[in-house]
Parts: structure tokens; C-alpha cells; sequence
């Protein structure tokens, strides 16, 4: 638990004196492989204690007197575009950074951190779907109570721009937020390739981050479909983001070589949602080193995964649940817990409900950790997103069954500290400064965010390293995630031990600062 709230006096004299910096050479090595955007070996083991350094840059001195908005008390402040890693007080104003100092810092609010990370708050590139008036404050509950300040509604998008503008976009926001232009209803408003991509290009004259192809839910969509509208993409300055066709072991990766071909003939940016659970499950040695080749030869290609070991698609899926797919998947009838009726299937009940709906979650261990998605995580063009959004309210949890992702991703990324040796400060680039990154050329409103930087977004997540983790079940999936001790949007405590503070400080970013305005 953090400490109280509390208001400090204006000298700033009454707290702790400033505490010694521990030493951790592992942290050292690790942070300097970030920096560098090298891949980093999981074999080390997680330190839990901030690394000696020379001095930081960005821990600057602060002249007495001086009051911020609010300070975040001596936390281990993690930073891991810089490889800032010290015990500090952050102080904040306006709804920036405004100092990081070894040195005590005076607010007119507090939130007592010490014992805790301090790192910038988390971005989800790969929410799916779209908000929606009803429910777009529940989604953004949930991946407040996660850590994350940022979500990028990519896995498909909105249908339009309009619609963004008229219903959602005037409302109250718990988290800052931006969305993509989904390709799937086009072919119902314009029916030649030629019209579908001006309309594309109509929507994203109007915003958006990226453009949303989902070929495994909607096989109508053709190649040479996929390049036209990424050329569209590449025109406005924003990527196209792919769930990719195949999912069966024989042909998963023909999803990966269309993707690829796709980016070397648009020229645009793809990125792969997802791709160890949809396009390379059993065959992500050669998956990676087909897609480093396309790098290596200036294609740009980028990928994320989720730190589940198992998977939930809807048993209408069209291509997963084709003819053949026991043999495809590696997997039978018992295999498949059926969301709606809380149990697993059988053929008949499979047959009988095939085509009126419901969520399918398969056996944890579906996925290999130590062949797919360890090997993925030591690339440093992967990082992490969630194929999650929830809309169902912690109050009415009881008896809903589906992924724990939806609630937990990023916690659950993050206790792989501790599960799986992997360094705090990579796991930590991979859900901020790597996303970041990614849509900052979308809209340079990014460049502000996923940093723990003076001048940057006051975007921060606070937990504790030694108990964080995703808390939910497959049947008890709505749980605050464990050990998000608070966040804070904008300069604004906005969740703090279990509980939302605040209204809504999140911000729009709609997509206006890509080519469309150029800088």
C-alpha cells in the first residue's frame, strides 16, 4: 500500500532524508541492452534494486522554496528510453514532468512510493475493437487498475472517423486514447477497390493511428485488398496493423510471408498484433528470422504479443474453426471451454453452437513460453499488447468467463520479473517507450509519452516489483490486477490502491499530428 496522501508545507523540510542508491550490476547490463535496443538474455536473474550509476542526466537540483503540483516520493524511478534507474522524487506540474531529484522535492500533493516503481505508464497499442458510448469508461476502468494510461483502439478499429468525432470523442476519459480505421465494412459502402480506398483515405483525413485488417475473421479480404489500403496507410503517415490469416500449424506462416509482402510492396508500416498466438505458434524460430530478414532489407515490420500461454476467439471464427481444424491446431472437441455454458464441448454441442456465438478459451500451455513467446520477447522490435477489452463492470463480474488479459496483461507482463528472469527495465520498455515509439509517427502527441523525462507527460504507474501480477482466471477473470499501487493521467492521481480518483484526465489523440500536419 502506498502511504496517505498528504500536503506538504511549503519549505518542504518535514520528510525523509534521501536515501542511499543500491548497487545492481544485472540492472546495469540490462538497461544499457535497452538503450542500445538490443535483445536481452532472459537467463539473468530479475534485481529488484536500482543500479549504481554515474549521475543521471535527467536527476537535476532544485532550488529551495520551490512547490510542485504534486510529487511522487521516493520511488525507484524507472526510465528506459534514458537508463535512469535511481531512488528519487519525481515533482510534477501542469500535467508534466517537471524535475526527477535525488534531492527531497515539496508538493502540494504527495503520494509516498518508497518501496515502489515509479515508471511511465503503461500503453496498450492492441486494444481491440472500438469504444462505445455505454461501455468505453469500463474498458478504460479495467486497464487503469492495470497500470496503463494510454490505449490505442488498433485490433480492427472504428468504422469511421465520424462516428469517433459525434459519440465518443466529447466525453469524460479515464485514460488518454486514440483509435484506428477498421477496413472490414468498407466493402458494404464502396464497391470497387479503387472507391474503398478513397474512402480510407477520406476516414483518416478526419484521424486516426493506423489502419486495422483482421484476414482470419474476414478471409473476403484479398493480398492485393491489403496492399491497397496500405498504401493508403503509408500515405497518411500511419502503419497497418494485421491479425494475420492462419492460425493452423501447416500454413501459419503463409500469414506471416503475406504480411511481409504486403510491407515490401505498400512500402507502409505493419505490425503484427499478436502474432504468437495467430501466425507463429509452432514455427516462431522461423517466423523471426523471416521477418529479420525483411528488416534487414528496409521492410518495416514490427510485432506484439500478450504473456498468456493460451488463447479466446469467438467459436464462429470462420478460418480457426474451418474443416480440419483438430488436426490444424492440435486440438479436440474437450479441449475448448465453452465461455456460455461454463464447460468444455463436446462434437454435438460444438455442431450445435458453431454459428450462434460465444467465446472459446483453449488449455493454458496451448502456446510455448520457451519456444514462441520467450524467443519473441528478445527481439526489440516486440513489445507488449493486450488483444484485450473488457466491458463488463467489476459489480457485475459474477459468472462471466473470458480472457484474463482483458483486466490483467500488463501486471501479468510484468511478474515475469520474477517467473522467468527476465530484467524489470526490458519488460518495462516493451509496454512504454517501445509502443511509444511505434505511434509516435502517428501522432506526436507519443513523443510526450511512455517516458519518465522531464517535459514529458506526467503518465505514470506505480508498483510494487515483488507482488505485481495479473490477479484474474479464465472464470474469475474480472480482478484488479495485483500490486498497481497507483497511476496517475496527466498529473492527476487517477486510481490509488483499488480505487478510481478522479473523473477523467485522459486526451484525445486523434491522428492529427501525422503527415497531415507535418513536424
Amino acid at each position: 500500500m502506498l502511504g496517505p496522501m498528504t500536503s506538504a508545507t511549503r519549505s518542504g523540510t518535514a520528510r525523509r532524508a534521501s536515501p542511499a542508491i543500491s548497487a545492481g550490476a544485472a540492472v546495469a547490463v540490462f538497461a544499457a541492452c535497452a538503450l542500445a535496443g538490443a535483445s536481452c538474455s532472459r537467463d539473468v536473474p530479475a534485481v529488484e534494486t536500482p543500479a549504481a550509476h554515474p549521475r543521471h542526466a535527467y536527476l537535476s537540483e532544485i532550488a529551495s522554496g520551490r512547490v510542485f503540483d504534486l510529487v511522487v516520493r521516493g520511488a525507484r524511478v524507472i526510465d528506459p528510453e534514458s537508463g535512469l534507474d535511481a531512488v528519487a522524487d519525481i515533482g510534477v506540474s501542469g500535467g508534466s514532468i517537471s524535475a526527477i531529484s535525488e534531492k527531497p522535492l515539496a508538493g502540494t500533493e504527495t503520494v509516498e512510493a518508497a518501496g515502489m516503481v515509479a515508471a511511465p505508464g503503461f500503453i496498450d497499442a492492441d486494444t481491440i475493437s472500438y469504444p462505445k458510448p455505454q461501455s468505453y469508461r469500463t474498458v478504460e476502468y479495467w486497464k487503469l487498475t492495470d497500470g496503463v494510461t494510454t490505449i490505442a483502439w488498433l485490433h480492427d478499429g472504428s468504422p469511421s472517423s465520424s462516428y469517433i468525432a459525434s459519440e465518443i470523442a466529447h466525453r469524460d476519459h479515464l485514460v488518454n486514447w486514440g483509435y484506428g480505421i477498421r477496413v472490414d465494412g468498407l466493402a458494404s459502402r464502396a464497391e470497387t477497390p479503387v472507391e474503398r480506398a478513397k474512402l480510407l483515405d477520406a476516414e483518416l483525413a478526419m484521424g486516426g493511428l493506423a489502419v486495422g485488417v483482421s484476414p482470419e475473421y474476414s478471409p473476403s479480404i484479398t493480398t492485393e485488398d491489403m496492399v491497397a489500403y496500405a498504401k493508403v496507410a503509408a500515405a497518411r503517415g500511419v502503419p497497418l496493423v494485421i491479425h494475420t490469416r492462419y492460425a493452423f500449424r501447416d500454413t501459419e506462416l503463409d500469414g506471416i510471408r503475406e504480411a511481409i509482402d504486403v510491407a515490401e510492396r505498400s512500402g507502409a508500416r505493419v505490425h503484427l498484433l499478436h502474432f504468437h498466438s495467430t501466425g507463429a505458434t509452432w514455427h516462431m524460430s522461423e517466423a523471426l528470422d523471416m521477418i529479420e530478414a525483411a528488416r534487414a532489407r528496409g521492410v518495416l515490420v514490427d510485432g506484439c504479443v500478450y504473456p498468456y500461454s493460451y488463447w479466446m476467439t469467438p467459436i464462429s471464427n470462420p478460418n480457426r474453426f474451418k474443416e480440419g481444424w483438430r488436426e490444424g491446431l492440435g486440438l479436440d472437441y474437450g479441449d475448448l471451454y465453452f465461455a456460455p455454458l461454463r464447460r468444455t464441448l463436446t462434437k454435438e454441442l460444438f455442431d450445435a453452437y458453431r454459428w450462434k456465438g460465444g467465446l472459446v478459451v483453449v488449455p493454458e500451455g496451448t502456446i510455448s513460453w520457451e519456444s514462441t513467446i520467450l524467443p519473441a520477447l528478445e527481439r526489440n522490435w516486440v513489445f507488449f499488447g493486450s488483444d484485450g477489452s473488457c466491458d463488463v463492470p467489476a459489480g457485475r463480474a459474477d459468472g462471466v468467463v473470458t480472457h484474463p488479459r482483458d483486466t490483467g496483461n500488463f501486471a501479468t507482463a510484468l511478474s515475469l520479473s520474477r517467473t522467468r528472469g527476465i530484467q524489470l527495465a526490458t519488460l518495462l520498455r516493451k509496454m512504454t517507450i517501445d509502443p511509444a515509439l511505434f505511434l509516435e509517427r502517428s501522432d506526436k502527441d507519443f513523443r510526450r509519452r511512455g517516458r519518465i523525462a522531464p517535459g514529458a507527460a506526467a503518465d505514470i504507474a506505480i508498483f510494487d516489483p515483488a507482488t505485481v501480477e495479473g490477479s484474474g482466471t479464465v472464470e474469475r477473470p474480472l480482478v484488479e490486477s495485483k500490486g498497481i499501487a497507483c497511476v496517475i493521467v496527466n498529473g492527476h492521481v487517477s486510481y490509488r490502491d483499488g480505487t478510481v480518483t478522479a473523473k477523467g484526465y485522459g486526451t484525445f489523440i486523434s491522428g492529427a499530428g501525422n503527415l497531415l500536419n507535418p513536424y
